[in-house]
């Protein structure tokens, strides 16, 4: 795969600089703001944090296999620190942060390790300058940098993908324990990280496969042993949880409490294993208009619909690409069909490439087709799954690039070709990273909006509605006997572990919060008349003011789409009135979806619009 443009590229001297000005800048992206929308709105699925807290029997099996909660726990899971009752507000706020704070930091430090591993990776096929080019497409990667961010396993799976295609490629050319321990190892914590990591069985089987080929016997007796070792790290990794730890009792509903949760878990289900579902099992909703009905295959708690498998998943990777990282995606399409034209020539024997070569080729390409064909075919497939064929896409980026650089070698000179290449590709990711990071590190609009409630009610005391919101950084009054949405379990069960269940205005201000979300709405929806159903909780909680989100941050289903526009009718209705608006757009009349965690399809013009993260909020009063 290497052109003759390559020798414009940087000698090694100017490439070690390049990676370590590479890595700090990759770093530098991912940690400033790490703390974003903590504590009141942290990531959805925080069961690594949440499972792997200091408890006295170590962590809690739940919903991602074992290992990225197990590590969370060694590393980041320690008990945090008590924070006397009567301390500041924002004392209380950092320390019910702290857990997700820890967890984002040590996860994002060892998805950090795909960039240098991606760099390896591309050695075995570019030069040192183009595959510090390869690396680099990952570094400023803009999807990359939402999730590497997250305490959740997407980004660590893509990872050890990585670190799997490595220790496999290292086989086929060292047969001997050390090198089949280590691809065992690197395969096996790829599985235990996440389903999608099963696609590292792949290049495994097919490194032993080359391995038994060129040393024989004794190379197929230690694969058998090393494939005994993957399927032991995989039983522990997927071995069934409680199905619900609350109607399990002990343990499991021990730590529930633990963790604040109480009643309002129960019936969310942390469970784990595989099993086949009946396919009599009728389950409501649908994705991209499919409906949930056929049989499922579960693994842990996700489960995988075999209905789904109807090719939607490439529309998806089209157009998660297309809004983070078009410039990546562009190159990625030309040195796959620079590959595609080549293969004719390989095979009359027109391009020659070396045994060695062969096999690399094969090893990756056998851990990549099958995660394309897989989430290309599965119509459920979102944003965060692709994850793991990022670096396969940086490669043929990279091959694209010096195929393109080589063209214009002789219009612009060497230097002037390959230079321009990297520039143009690298720009518009860069510039998107540094934006989000920058976002980032503002306030969003849950705590401009709950600065502005702590200045209006500066004693407290007030009653406040939030419609089609999760939570606000202040003082929660009626903590017990509110349903706690499994999103936004950090600042609010924190309040339920410190403070008794009593008011603390001595301390400092604390307010009555409602939650009219899903649970309050499907009552609603059942009833017949929306409307009505929503005033009558309105005259029972009798607010002084209720807090809109009408657009949201995404798009939404049918139930949270709806429950804005209900709430913002039956408000006016009662006599509210709009006092304030907190836009991430900075203008209230600018009707648009703001961002949070990620930014999912179509996003990319808005995101440049922003000015903060989070949904815009309309204050309504109601007195």
């Amino acid at each position: 795969m290497e052109s003759n443009s390559t020798s414009a590229l940087p000698a090694q001297r100017t490439v070690v600089a390049g990676l370590f000005a590479l890595f700090v800048l990759s770093l530098g992206l991912r940690w400033a703001g790490i703390g974003h929308l903590l504590p009141h709105k942290n990531e959805p699925d925080g069961q690594i944090v949440h499972l792997s807290q200091d408890h006295p029997d170590g962590p809690f099996r739940g919903k991602y296999p074992f290992l990225p909660i197990v590590l969370n726990h060694a590393v980041a899971g320690g008990p945090v620190d008590d924070v006397p009752p009567e301390a500041k507000l924002s004392a209380h706020l950092d320390n019910a942060a702290l857990p997700f704070l820890r967890a984002r930091k040590f996860l994002t430090l060892l998805a950090w390790l795909l960039i240098p591993g991606t760099f390896l990776l591309a050695r075995r096929f570019f030069t040192p300058g183009w595959s510090l080019f390869a690396a680099a497409t990952m570094g400023v990667c803009p999807l990359l940098l939402c999730y590497s961010v997250q305490a959740r396993p997407h980004a660590l799976v893509a990872m050890a993908g990585v670190g799997a295609m490595l220790a496999a490629l290292r086989l086929t050319r060292h047969p001997g324990w050390g090198a089949q321990l280590l691809a065992g190892l690197a395969t096996g914590a790829s599985l235990s990280c996440m389903h999608t990591g099963l696609a590292a069985l792949v290049p495994y089987g097919v490194a032993a496969l080359i391995a038994g080929r060129k040393f024989g016997r004794v190379s197929w007796l230690r694969s058998l042993v090393v494939l005994v070792l993957i399927g032991a790290m995989t039983v522990w990794a997927y071995w069934p949880a409680e199905a619900d730890p609350l109607r399990a009792g002990g343990r499991g509903a021990d730590v529930m409490n633990e963790l604040g949760l109480g009643e309002d878990w129960r019936g969310a289900g942390v469970r784990g294993g595989l099993r086949l579902r009946d396919p009599r099992t009728r389950l409501e909703g649908h994705v991209e208009g499919v409906a949930k009905t056929s049989p499922s295959i579960q693994i842990g708690s996700h489960r995988i619909y075999l209905n789904y498998f109807q090719g939607g998943g490439f529309a998806n990777l089209f157009g998660s690409m297309r809004s983070y990282d078009p410039a990546l995606f562009v190159l990625a399409l030309v040195g796959g069909v620079l590959l595609i034209m080549r293969l004719p020539s390989l095979k009359r024997g027109r391009v020659t490439l070396s045994k060695e070569l062969r096999d690399d080729v094969l090893v990756v390409a056998s851990h990549g087709l099958p995660i394309l064909l897989v989430l290309g075919m599965y119509v459920g497939s979102k944003e965060r799954f692709f994850l793991p064929l990022l670096p396969h896409l940086a490669l043929l980026a990279t091959a694209g690039a010096t195929l393109i650089a080589g063209l214009l070698k002789r219009p612009l000179g060497s230097h002037m070709a390959a230079g321009s290449v990297v520039v143009l590709s690298l720009a518009l990711p860069l510039l998107t990273s540094v934006r989000i990071a920058t976002l980032r590190t503002r306030p969003d609009t849950y705590s401009q909006a709950a600065a502005w409630l702590t200045t209006t009610i500066p004693k407290g005391g007030g009653t406040v509605v939030l419609a089609n919101m999760t939570d606000i950084p202040v003082r929660q009054e009626n903590l017990y006997g509110v349903w706690a949405r499994r999103a936004a379990v950090s600042w609010r069960n924190y309040q339920r572990k410190v403070w008794p269940p009593s008011p603390l205005r001595p301390y400092f201000p604390s307010y009555t919060l409602h939650y009219p979300n899903k649970k309050s709405l499907y009552a609603i929806l059942r009833a017949g008349d929306s409307s009505e159903e929503y005033s009558k909780l309105l005259s029972q909680w009798d607010p002084d003011y209720v807090f809109i989100a009408p657009i949201g941050v995404s798009v939404q289903g049918y139930v949270d789409a709806l429950l804005p526009q209900i709430a913002r009718e039956v408000t006016l209705g009662n006599g509210g009135k709009l006092v304030a608006s907190f836009s991430p757009f900075g203008d209230p009349d600018l009707k648009k979806l703001g961002l949070e965690h990620y930014f999912g399809k179509d996003a990319k013009r808005r995101l440049w619009e922003l000015e903060a993260l989070g949904p815009l909020i309309d204050v309504y009063s109601m007195h």
